[in-house]
């Protein structure tokens, strides 16, 4: 083999490795975006979880049978406004630094 010939058959060998390595990085890719969405979507149900958890704690220390529950400050509430005013269904967050 003349040397022509030698550095045309190196150049496409690093080409095919390049083409290889770039469809194994897209591919990687695409499995880290799913994974990262998926653990996104644990974390907003752990979140949930929490305040559930943390709304129904704040109601047990409440007095026994009244419906106020004492809110802590920096607290963070969701509820559903419905046909009235009031708050429904809703769930309280702790603070930042609870």
């Amino acid at each position: 083999m003349n040397r022509e010939k030698k550095i045309l058959l190196v150049s496409i060998s690093f080409a095919v490795a390049g083409w290889f390595t770039a469809a194994e990085m897209a591919t990687s890719v695409g499995a880290f975006k799913l994974r990262a969405m998926n653990a996104e979507a644990d974390a907003a149900d752990w979140k949930r979880q929490a305040g559930k958890a943390y709304t129904e704690m704040l109601q047990a220390r409440a007095v026994a049978k009244s419906t106020a529950v004492q809110v802590p400050a920096g607290a963070r509430i969701d509820c559903t406004m419905k046909t009235t005013s009031k708050c429904e269904d809703g769930t309280i967050y702790p603070p930042q630094d609870y």
